[in-house]
């Protein structure tokens, strides 16, 4: 990957995937390209498998940190429509209603974002 001045790397613009396109097809290999752009051989192979094989040179725009969502957007909508039917139910019985295979907690965090109270059993002392 190209690098910023200060040392960072960061992904190839598209003028730089279209070079190391145009040297590749005119022969260069990987670590000429490499010499030449700037862009480790890795990053250029990437490049050029993703033009030759998915006919895409433009980097994928959903995003690639944290883990994914355990929810799709209807099984939110879901669990806070139950929550709005029994805003006296705890979190233990919204996830068993819904029949999500969520943990209580991950119900919680969805229903914080929604702006919605949550509610946890107590435990007896």
């Amino acid at each position: 990957m190209p690098r910023e001045p200060d040392g960072k790397r960061r992904e190839a613009t598209l003028p730089e995937r279209f070079k190391v396109i145009e040297l590749r097809s005119a022969g260069h290999s990987y670590r000429s390209i490499e010499r030449e752009t700037g862009i480790s051989k890795s990053q250029a192979a990437n490049i050029w498998r993703r033009f030759t094989v998915d006919d895409d040179i433009i980097p994928q725009l959903h995003s690639r940190r944290g883990m994914k969502s355990k929810l799709d957007e209807r099984d939110k909508r879901r669990l806070v429509r139950l929550s709005d039917a029994h805003p006296r139910a705890t979190l233990q019985e919204l996830v068993k209603e819904s029949g999500l295979p969520i943990h209580p907690k991950t119900a919680g965090k969805y229903l914080r974002k929604e702006n919605r109270f949550v509610r946890f059993i107590k435990r007896e002392p």
